[in-house]
């Protein structure tokens, strides 16, 4: 029966995630041929944030600066260590409705092979976001080439292992579907078929408010997350799963905590502040935000379980430029070597 059970929900996946091979092939008469690309535009207004360590106003560290369009859209950001983001930057395009159509994303980061990702965005009738097609342009393993434990080529990867030039190759596929009030009810990706958290279901109250998502790892409950709502707020908790549907547990053979992420908001719904708390109550940590006469955040400060500040990132928007100023994004196919 826990056979069958299993077979079941695998197959019930795999008719909702299944691409044709004529649909790749679809896809991949999109793949850019650029072997170097080299596009210029215009922004306006700027966002500029730094990171501040503890109570330290005086030796920020740049780690993000964003560029904004004539209507005030996000252009290209310049990331440097910002959150969890690594040196990169990305520049987007938009339609004479205002919807994100691509999406250039560059790797900066020194030291790391450079890489470049292109991706579309497609929407339904309903101007609904329906699909988004990533595709990468970097070095590759030569053809044959295996590395890894086990393997006879060992687990040591070197330059030579790579083609020498960057090429174009279909990286992922994301799917979104909508019930007829327009909310978002499933996430799933359709290419490659090999990667973790590929599904995703949701569902919602009558007004219309997220209450539950969960996550499915090839075929299998992954997490799922609750929510529920109160005056000035609300909150979720996280509960994982191994694959046999049990509960996840530690090395130690533990179970692993249920974390709860709460959240106070605004008369706007701006997010005031996250609390994330461990099973049993211990809080783990804090983040406050502030917001300008405009709605935008100004300053996030990160507080640890303790209540100590462990640094802030500063927002510094410099608004009403006359004159546009001209920006360059650009990569190129040469030998990394």
């Amino acid at each position: 029966m826990k056979f069958y059970s299993f077979f079941l929900v695998v197959l019930l996946i795999s008719c909702n995630t299944t691409i044709k091979k004529d649909h790749v092939k679809g896809f991949l008469d999109l793949l850019p041929h650029d072997t170097a690309i080299n596009l210029n535009y215009e922004v306006y207004n700027t966002c500029t944030t730094n990171y501040f360590y503890a109570k330290d106003t005086t030796k920020g560290t740049l780690s993000r600066l964003v560029y904004y369009d004539k209507d005030g859209r996000e252009k290209s950001t310049a990331y440097q260590f910002y959150e969890s983001r690594i040196p990169a930057t990305s520049l987007c395009m938009y339609d004479k409705d205002g919807r994100k159509t691509e999406e250039y994303y560059r790797i900066d980061e020194k030291g790391r092979l450079s890489s470049f990702t292109k991706t579309i965005f497609e929407y339904n009738e309903s101007g609904k976001l329906a699909r988004t097609i990533a595709f990468d342009f970097m070095r590759r393993m030569k053809e044959g080439i295996v590395r890894g434990l086990g393997t006879s080529g060992g687990c040591i990867v070197s330059d030579e292992d790579y083609e020498p030039k960057r090429s174009w190759a279909l990286n992922t596929v994301w799917n979104y579907v909508y019930d007829k009030e327009g909310n978002l009810i499933e996430k799933f990706r359709s290419f490659p078929r090999d990667m973790y958290q590929d599904r995703y279901l949701y569902k919602y109250d009558n007004r219309g408010r997220l209450i539950e998502e969960r996550s499915f790892s090839q075929g299998h409950l992954y997490y799922v997350e609750s929510y529920q709502y109160y005056d000035g707020g609300y909150e979720y908790t996280r509960v994982l799963y191994d694959e046999d549907g049990t509960r996840a547990k530690q090395w130690n053979d533990s179970l692993e905590t249920i974390d709860t992420f709460r959240y106070a908001v605004d008369r706007f719904n701006n997010q005031l502040e996250e609390k994330i708390i461990e099973e049993g109550g211990r809080l783990v940590s804090r983040d406050r935000n502030y917001y300008d006469k405009k709605n935008r955040i100004i300053r996030k400060e990160i507080y640890d379980e303790d209540g100590k500040l462990l640094g802030f990132y500063a927002h510094q928007y410099a608004d009403s430029v006359v004159k546009p100023r001209q920006l360059n994004f650009s990569l190129s196919n040469e030998s990394d070597k």
